[in-house]
């Protein structure tokens, strides 16, 4: 009987029509408005105008808005740990997977032989990892991940390089991160080098690395990889020394790089096997 009465005094209202969309331009006071005839309808029941008028369009874009702005971040993040292809690299394998029946060439006696001959020598991609994959220890339990890397491998390209370091962060999470170095002739036999290479980030910032598959521009790398890159060069200081002292030019071109002697001393480079 009850409902029969609620029915009767449903049809019987006469309730001035609701502008459904309004509510989206209205003003406040239009919006209080509203809201008067909008809360006389019967609570639990579904009503879209009741829907409709809890947002407005500002409150709609302002949404919109911070969605799309956590969807970018969200993606950036996922990106950094995203590991790059490193079977790509010619030569690399991680120093867990170190296999002492592999041929490697001996850098350092190579280049100590072109030095002692004045000739030029070439070491390609794959030389220079596999001597890196054989030489490099193991991590200690105690060393910080980006200062004892469980592997790094070096990509050649005309005039830079990216070197990638493979850590793992705790004993479960894989991470890449590389570095981009362009060598640029200077004066008096000298070499300049850049923290930075290939094409630049939005065609402004240039690219120092990346974090994972994530492009960082060259401040940020600079930051993150100070302590792995001070580790390695330690590790190789007589190769660096050496060319140093010997004033050779290190020339980086795809997939390869030549170390030429003083002007004056050049012969026919003489590549490595």
């Amino acid at each position: 009987m009850a409902s029969e009465n609620n029915k009767r005094r449903r049809k019987g209202s006469k309730q001035p029509p609701v502008e459904i969309w309004g509510s989206f331009f209205d003003t406040p006071e239009e919006d209080d408005k509203h809201a008067h005839y909008i809360d006389e309808e019967p609570y639990g029941r579904f009503s879209w105008r009741r829907i409709l008028h809890r947002f407005s369009l500002w409150k709609l874009i302002s949404t919109l808005v911070a969605l799309g702005i956590l969807a970018f971040i969200g993606s950036l993040v996922f990106l950094t740990w995203v590991p790059q292809d490193l079977s790509e690299i010619q030569g690399y394998k991680a120093i867990t997977l170190q296999n002492g029946n592999t041929p490697t060439p001996d850098i350092p006696t190579l280049l100590k032989k072109a030095i002692s001959g004045k000739e030029a020598v070439t070491f390609t991609e794959e030389d220079i990892n596999s001597y890196l994959s054989t030489s490099l220890k193991p991590p200690t339990q105690s060393g910080p991940p980006l200062s004892h890397p469980h592997g790094v491998g070096i990509r050649l390209f005309d005039d830079y390089a990216e070197i990638v370091i493979n850590r793992t962060i705790g004993n479960t999470y894989n991470q890449t991160v590389s570095m981009y170095v362009t060598v640029k002739a200077g004066d008096a036999h000298h070499v300049r080098i850049e923290y930075n290479g290939g094409e630049k980030i939005l065609g402004t910032f240039p690219r120092g690395g990346r974090l994972g598959v994530l492009p960082l521009p060259e401040g940020y790398t600079l930051i993150l990889l100070q302590p792995a890159m001070e580790s390695l060069a330690k590790a190789y200081a007589d190769i660096f020394d050496l060319i140093k002292n010997s004033r050779y030019t290190p020339v980086l071109g795809k997939g390869k790089i030549t170390l030429y002697p003083p002007p004056a001393q050049i012969t026919t480079p003489s590549q490595t096997t």
